[in-house]
């Protein structure tokens, strides 16, 4: 075995990244994450929204936005991928909260 194929063997990264579709499965559980804990503190306050109907298709394309980004954003763990589903939400929130400012 020559010097080079044993320097290929030795430094051959055995990291393992996780598929596309696990990167999705991740980034969608991360964007449940926050609604399910605010609809859990609306049921125990007896808060329950009366667009209730409105709520669960809007959820199911933020859901399906964020496990997107996250195979977009080719995390190289799972709790990366978590984080960006969590984040994808919450950044889209916070841009439409706040005005542009036109000079």
């Amino acid at each position: 075995m020559t010097p080079q194929a044993v320097a290929a063997v030795v430094s051959n990264d055995t990291t393992v990244k996780p598929s596309h579709r696990i990167n999705f499965c991740w980034g969608c559980l991360g964007a449940l994450i926050g609604p399910l804990l605010s609809l859990y503190k609306a049921v125990e306050a007896g808060q329950l929204p009366s667009h209730i109907w409105l709520y669960y298709p809007v959820l199911v394309i933020w859901i399906l936005v964020s496990g997107a980004f996250a195979i977009a954003w080719k995390p190289d763990s799972e709790w990366k991928a978590i984080w960006v589903g969590a984040s994808v939400p919450a950044l889209a929130a916070s841009m439409i909260a706040t005005p542009l400012i036109h000079q």
